[in-house]
């Protein structure tokens, strides 16, 4: 986890040190930052664009969620907008693109969000190496777990953790 990338103030990441961290992926690593993007395509230029990191590892940093402001009135109000999964794997057609998919993308209009299709749960069940029909099984055990978490005040991060791990225990059982 680290400190925002951009070069809007000097405490942020920025050129160098942001490019090699965005680089620890390919080490196995997994990290998680935020940066000033309006869009997946603006996440999508300042990486391999403005901090001219190579596509692979662009590619390799799985999931881009966009949060940004919402309203016509100030106070402005931060709101999900949109959650993307970056295709791994390369286009022989074009080995330099970049390809997200859209998991989420949230409709202005009537405040509800639309979700990925079947034919990326399917890609991303292949991706995951499960069965189309063990995907579906497992993303809904952890959208109802989600669901029942959010009802009423909330859970602090204890209680998110010991779900998590409740979770995992059921999902090993055969």
């Amino acid at each position: 986890l680290c400190n925002e990338v951009s070069d809007h103030l000097p405490i942020y990441m920025w050129g160098r040190v942001a490019r090699r961290y965005l680089m620890l992926p390919a080490q196995g690593y997994h990290i998680a930052t935020s940066v000033h993007a309006d869009t997946i395509d603006d996440v999508i230029a300042l990486y391999h664009h403005d901090l001219r990191l190579k596509p692979e590892d662009v590619r390799r940093l799985g999931l881009v969620v966009n949060i940004g402001l919402a309203g016509r009135a100030y106070p402005y109000r931060r709101r999900w907008f949109t959650m993307h999964f970056l295709r791994p794997g390369v286009d022989p057609k074009n080995p330099d693109a970049i390809i997200p998919l859209p998991l989420s993308l949230w409709n202005n209009y009537d405040d509800t969000f639309e979700h990925a299709d079947q034919a990326i749960l399917d890609e991303l069940a292949t991706w995951a190496e499960m069965t189309c029909s063990d995907f579906a099984k497992a993303l809904k055990q952890r959208t109802d777990c989600l669901q029942e978490l959010s009802q009423g005040q909330g859970v602090d991060m204890q209680q998110m953790y010991d779900a998590i791990s409740d979770l995992r225990k059921r999902s090993k059982k055969p």
